[in-house]
């Protein structure tokens, strides 16, 4: 997993990414780093991806992300969520201009069931707002 944490890694890094996070490097950045690049070539548990992490090169080129524990990745992203607002801005003074067109995929969107809802009526609903293949 070498190559492709690299792979990943320099994408994220091309993509100013980084810096999005903030302009001073700290070792929840790493973290939060960590987990993307975790999410992108393996999506698995907090828990598994300490393990995994170790058997990668991901620690060299975040050193934050070494030696770390659940918690650990919990706390990056309590620290990620607190500064939310302030991402979004950069992220949006970088991307939209007057006018700018966006898309939100809610594809992974989810119903809640109100008391006395069945799920027979939602499932249908479901399944009739799948993209056909």
């Amino acid at each position: 997993m070498h190559g492709a944490v690299w792979a990943v890694w320099q994408m994220m890094r091309k993509l100013d990414l980084p810096r999005l996070l903030g302009s001073r490097r700290e070792p929840w950045q790493d973290r939060v780093l960590g987990m993307i690049i975790g999410r992108v070539l393996w999506t698995c548990s907090k828990r598994f991806a300490v393990k995994w992490w170790q058997g990668t090169s991901l620690p060299e080129w975040l050193p934050g992300a070494a030696d770390v524990s659940v918690q650990m990745l919990y706390q990056a992203m309590d620290e990620l969520l607190s500064r939310q607002q302030c991402i979004e801005k950069k992220l949006a003074r970088r991307h939209l201009g007057d006018g700018s067109l966006v898309l939100f995929d809610v594809h992974s969107s989810y119903k809640i069931l109100l008391k006395g809802e069945s799920m027979r009526k939602v499932i249908p609903e479901r399944m009739s707002n799948q993209p056909e293949d």
